[in-house]
């Protein structure tokens, strides 16, 4: 089973640039993966912004302390973004599988908005055990100004590409 310290710097290895931008999308990436059944140690739960980890909270958080990822905080709009981005030294850093990497892949296509709407659905059908529709619904009655139809239906693609993968 993954550490989520480990899987979060395999990611950060994998991605050109060795960057991710936003614990938001850190989060949703992990939970997808874990959704498609990537062994991870990380736990996840419902928060404002859909599936969340202390784990993965507490894996971000180590990494930066020592060292071995950078955290730069911009400021957008009312708030501020963390880009988070691997040091130079990649030795030590396992790669991927294949089977990860092509998850990865489809996942990190998406904007965070389609991957906050669809690790929300994959939580209640994976975590709570509903149908895809309660899981919808549940998903529409938290975030009813993020799950317009259009949202909806490129979260339910993403839910079937990563189903295939």
């Amino acid at each position: 089973m993954n550490q989520p310290q480990e899987f979060l710097l395999s990611l950060l290895k994998s991605k050109e640039g060795h960057k991710i931008t936003g614990k938001k999308r850190v989060h949703k990436t992990i939970q997808l993966m874990k959704y498609s059944k990537v062994e991870i140690e990380a736990d996840f739960r419902i928060l404002h912004y859909g599936p969340y980890s202390y784990e993965v909270a507490d894996a971000i958080e180590e990494l930066v302390v020592l060292g071995k990822v950078t955290e730069k905080e911009e400021p957008i709009l009312n708030f501020f973004q963390s880009t988070f981005s691997l040091h130079d030294e990649l030795s030590g850093v396992d790669d991927l599988g294949e089977r990860e990497r092509k998850l990865f892949e489809v996942i990190d296509a998406r904007p965070t908005l389609i991957l906050e709407v669809a690790s929300t659905i994959a939580f209640y059908e994976d975590e709570e055990g509903c149908s895809r529709e309660e899981a919808i619904d549940k998903t529409k009655y938290l975030k009813p100004t993020k799950t317009e139809d259009s949202v909806l239906s490129k979260a339910k693609e993403l839910l079937e590409e990563l189903n295939k993968t």
